[in-house]
């Protein structure tokens, strides 16, 4: 039988399913698929991204030699560190993200506490600024 998610209460005194929540959610939610569903996102910057970052930026520890190393799988997702609801004006910002293999992508994580060669290896950035229009 699956299981029910916690009851939460809202700020009006609702527990449960509150309307309240769900519009704030679905505002929050839509503004994030706009950046995803964005010419500039698809055909610009995440592909740039995965260019420069071919390969899976995780660091993992390695069955094999016994240390710690950076996953070999290729990169197929562009993933924000700071969540672009949180920090919509680093939606853009390459130090912001990182490219992960779809093993290593925390799916619908807000966020990463991630930290930069210990968690993942250093992005490569463009030497250029990226352009939005």
């Amino acid at each position: 039988m699956p299981q029910r998610s916690p009851r939460v209460r809202c700020w009006c005194g609702t527990t449960g399913d509150c309307p309240h929540q769900k519009k704030e959610q679905s505002t929050r939610d839509h503004s994030v698929k706009h950046l995803y569903d964005s010419a500039v996102w698809r055909k610009r910057f995440s592909p740039m991204m995965k260019r420069l970052n071919p390969i899976c930026q995780r660091i993992e520890w390695d069955s094999v030699t016994g240390q710690r190393g950076q996953c070999r799988r290729p990169s197929q997702v562009v993933h924000h560190l700071k969540d672009p609801k949180d920090a919509p004006a680093l939606s853009f910002e390459a130090g912001n993200v990182v490219c992960l293999c779809v093993n290593h992508h925390p799916g619908g994580q807000q966020g990463t506490a991630w930290v930069e060669s210990v968690d993942y290896v250093p992005t490569n950035t463009p030497k250029h600024s990226i352009p939005r229009g």
